[in-house]
């Protein structure tokens, strides 16, 4: 016999069902969390020693997994997965430099800061890692489309992100447009420089340039 419904005081009856609207909990599968790791291993060797010289059994050995598994998740093997570590590496540094953009205080600090963030990163890495994008980029993206477009997409994403600050700042929107495309383009040359000479000084000197630009 089915059992008779508890019913609450006004009536209604009362079903332990889960309400229809109620969000499911999302959770990250094995398979998801492999192709994750597999991407970030990925842009570090690439940023370390360059695209050409990182085999996929690098990749796998660093990732401590089967070579397959890149085959697996990335049926268009190095190149698929570059691209994918390059789309990577450039929301790293958009989230990195939307924080440090929120946080200048007018528009000579933006530059210092913006110049600063890729500059520390390359300090850190002993002067072996430089921008990430710009490294596989130089290497293969007149070669390999996907890869041009992630990089392509980066850099869209970085200036985007000085130009809207340098609005906010009051700057008209197409010079902000123009200096923002030129803080991306010559922090990624005092990049090369700085690794050159093994010294943040050019990216220092840079900062105060971009300074005087905006005048």
């Amino acid at each position: 016999m089915k059992k008779p419904q508890k019913t609450k005081p006004d009536g209604q009856s009362e079903t332990s069902a889960e309400p229809a609207n109620k969000p499911a909990n999302k959770k990250i599968s094995k398979g998801q969390k492999t192709r994750q790791q597999l991407i970030e291993v990925a842009a570090s060797l690439f940023q370390k020693q360059g695209f050409h010289a990182t085999g996929i059994f690098d990749i796998a050995e660093a990732g401590n997994l089967p070579k397959g598994s890149i085959y697996y998740h990335f049926p268009g093997g190095k190149e698929e997965i570059g691209a994918a570590a390059v789309a990577f590496a450039g929301a790293q540094i958009a989230k990195a430099l939307e924080e440090v953009a929120g946080k200048a205080k007018d528009p000579a600090d933006l530059m210092t800061k913006a110049a600063a963030l890729l500059g520390d990163i390359l300090v850190e890495s002993d002067f072996q890692g430089g921008c990430p994008v710009c490294l596989v980029a130089l290497e293969v993206a007149g070669k390999v489309e996907p890869i041009r477009q992630s990089a392509l997409e980066a850099y869209a994403r970085w200036q985007a992100i000085i130009e809207k600050q340098l609005c906010l700042f009051g700057m008209e929107k197409k010079k902000a447009a123009a200096q923002a495309e030129l803080a991306i383009a010559a922090i990624e040359g005092a990049l090369i420089l700085s690794q050159v000479q093994r010294s943040p000084a050019p990216l220092r000197r840079l900062a105060r340039q971009l300074t005087l630009s905006l005048a």
